[in-house]
């Protein structure tokens, strides 16, 4: 059982979705950020969207989990499972969604850092992927998947 509250949703109220957002400032080249997205996301169709006079936003969305494949991998093998872990139980919501944050500029760089929302704020800001889903046992079931409980650095339950 989780930590959280045990509030559950019916499927047609809430439905497990994935969406990945990221702001392009004005000193910025969209490609880039575009190309640094794609390295992660290498099926995903991105939208560019304005948001506010000078910015832009660049977002995709799955209600499919391997939509975030390549991320998880990543995670795996950087065997930074326990922190992105932690962060997605801490922005926790307690009812249907929760987030975690990469770090942009890395993205760029074909690397993946997490990002800690509680002590840093990069200064072109993050990429955030949003986590909703239709109850707690889909968050259960997605953490199980994407960032699983580990011992010594070991995965205990591998799915």
């Amino acid at each position: 059982m989780s930590q959280r509250s045990k509030t559950h949703r019916s499927e047609a109220e809430s439905r497990l979705k994935f969406t990945i957002r990221c702001p392009v400032y004005p000193t910025e080249d969209s490609q880039i950020v575009v190309n640094a997205l794609e390295n992660f996301l290498k099926t995903a169709s991105l939208d560019e969207r304005p948001v506010g006079q000078n910015r832009l936003e660049i977002t995709a969305s799955s209600e499919e989990r391997d939509f975030l494949h390549i991320i998880r991998q990543i995670i795996h093998q950087r065997k930074i499972i326990d922190a992105v872990r932690t962060r997605i139980l801490a922005n926790w919501n307690g009812l249907d969604a929760s987030f975690v944050l990469f770090d942009k500029q890395a993205a760029i760089m074909r690397k993946l850092k997490l990002v800690d929302n509680r002590e840093e704020v990069p200064p072109l800001g993050a990429i955030r992927l949003e986590c909703t889903f239709a109850s707690d046992a889909e968050f259960d079931d997605f953490l199980s998947w994407f960032v699983p409980p580990t011992e010594n650095g070991h995965v205990l339950d591998a799915r």
